[in-house]
């Protein structure tokens, strides 16, 4: 995950666990501290809203797990986040992509 930081410059992360108090918000936090001097945005995550359990209705389950539309708007804010920070150094370095890691937290795998 850190070569793929370094030379994408913007990091996020999509799980369906929830965000707080999670296996990804220390992964981010690990990514963020290792690959600071070079990410050009803070690292994003997308995930399901911070509920105790998931819900049997498949509507409120729609609207709590990640899903395109959600990680469609997260990637453009994302990317505006990033560009103005380029912009703020002026320099860009090359990097114009996104990393998009989909965590399993239970699984030893890790996709780009």
């Amino acid at each position: 995950i850190n070569e793929v930081a370094k030379k994408h410059g913007k990091v996020m992360l999509v799980t369906e666990e929830s965000i707080e108090a999670s296996f990804t918000l220390g992964l981010a936090g690990r990514i963020q501290r290792d690959n600071f001097k070079y990410l050009d945005a803070p690292v994003s995550i997308v995930g399901a809203i911070d509920t105790p359990a998931i819900p049997l209705n498949s509507t409120l389950e729609a609207a709590l797990l990640p899903n395109a539309d959600k990680v469609k708007v997260a990637l453009e804010e994302l990317i505006q986040k990033g560009d103005a920070l380029v912009r703020a150094a002026n320099e860009n370095g090359g990097k114009d992509n996104i990393a998009v890691v989909l965590v399993k937290p239970f699984e030893d795998e890790v996709e780009e």
